[in-house]
């Protein structure tokens, strides 16, 4: 690498005609002859001194000793070529995109833990499934998996990229029931995007009622973080959204349902149940289960207790329906939303007040830059009078 480096440095920058990676180029370790470009066989890419990548415009290349597939090459040559690259400003990372049959096969053999697996579940062969990974992890520039006599193991780059891969799958999901019912001429298809803890409280009685109103209507619901809904319904990925806490925003159009407390959420047999309010020495000694940092509902805990001088030091941060169900193991307490604590989901747990009153506005979203259709509509008057006539707090 140091050497190649060098040889860059010292006699300056080469000419790129193209700058890609991917399997199917050669690399030449001397310098192009003349007689082989004329063969119609190959085309220079670019050429470093002693170094040259040139791409096949054949299946069959020439047969000289010196060629070599760069699908055969050390993995460590293929890495030095994308630095140089990036050292010229040129940019070859620009052009690794990944296939969606590629993301769909890394998947696939995620879920099974098998290429053999995956293979049949896509319905294509193994050496084909083995050569699309190949081409995947090429033109991604990562390794996926760690090969061994025992079959593929994930590294942490594909644990990382899962959830990502998932979110794009689920919403061509979406896409492609959408496309049908256009297709199909009908236009009663809802897309709705929630957070995971709105889905019992505020999406499943709501879309009980657009059913019965609407028993052929087609329904698509789908869960987020409440930035992905934001940004999902800003882009028109869906056609109504529930999140925590109203932003102003040109785009979209909030509508307040209900204040939901925070109160400290206990198991009724923890020796807090027993308290008319938890003051802050309560919770010196306990372990505490919070939402994740950074989210709408913990910022607003946050600021809660910076006022009381309390540091903020949870046991673990996690999601609403997780901390629910630590709780309930007999892992901690938290303070928590407690809207699913009214719809009896977890008898054994209770909420106590706090000494800070702290409440969030859960609130409907749309996209007012976009016509919503006729049921969507109705859906959100549905969504309106439900929690109009129910008790604003609570």
């Amino acid at each position: 690498m140091v050497f190649l480096l060098m040889i860059f440095l010292i006699r300056g920058m080469p000419e790129f005609e193209s700058i890609q990676c991917d399997e199917g180029y050669v690399i030449f370790t001397c310098p192009v002859r003349p007689e082989i470009k004329k063969t119609g066989h190959c085309t220079p890419v670019f050429q470093i001194n002693s170094l040259c990548l040139i791409k096949p415009l054949a299946h069959k290349m020439p047969n000289k000793g010196h060629l070599r597939p760069a699908a055969r090459f050390d993995k460590l040559v293929l890495g030095q070529y994308r630095c140089i690259c990036a050292l010229t400003g040129m940019n070859g990372e620009r052009q690794m995109k990944a296939s969606i049959r590629g993301l769909e096969l890394f998947r696939s053999i995620m879920l099974t833990g098998s290429i053999s697996k995956s293979s049949i579940e896509l319905a294509i062969s193994q050496p084909t499934a083995s050569g699309l990974l190949k081409r995947l992890e090429d033109s991604i520039g990562l390794i996926l998996f760690e090969r061994s006599a025992f079959g593929l193991s994930p590294t942490p780059e594909a644990i990382k990229l899962l959830p990502e891969v998932d979110r794009m799958f689920q919403h061509l999901d979406h896409v492609q029931t959408k496309i049908v019912n256009i297709a199909e001429g009908d236009s009663a298809f809802l897309s709705v995007q929630s957070l995971p803890s709105m889905s019992q409280h505020f999406v499943a009685p709501t879309i009980k009622l657009l059913c019965e109103h609407f028993p052929k209507a087609t329904v698509s619901i789908h869960s987020g973080q409440s930035s992905q809904v934001v940004n999902s319904i800003r882009m028109g990925a869906f056609d109504v959204g529930f999140v925590y806490g109203a932003r102003e925003n040109s785009t979209l159009e909030y509508i307040a349902l209900k204040k939901i407390k925070f109160e400290c959420v206990v198991r009724a047999d923890h020796c807090l149940a027993q308290k008319s309010r938890v003051e802050p020495e309560d919770l010196r000694d306990e372990n505490l289960i919070l939402n994740r940092s950074g989210t709408y509902l913990r910022n607003a805990l946050n600021r809660a207790l910076r006022q009381h001088d309390i540091p903020v030091s949870p046991k673990v941060e996690t999601g609403t329906l997780q901390a629910y169900d630590l709780i309930n193991s007999g892992i901690g307490i938290g303070i928590l939303d407690t809207s699913l604590l009214s719809d009896n989901h977890y008898p054994d747990l209770i909420a106590v007040p706090t000494f800070m009153n702290i409440e969030v506005e859960a609130c409907a979203i749309f996209n007012k830059a976009t016509p919503l259709s006729r049921i969507a509509h109705q859906y959100l008057t549905i969504v309106q009078d439900f929690f109009n006539a129910a008790p604003k707090a609570g």
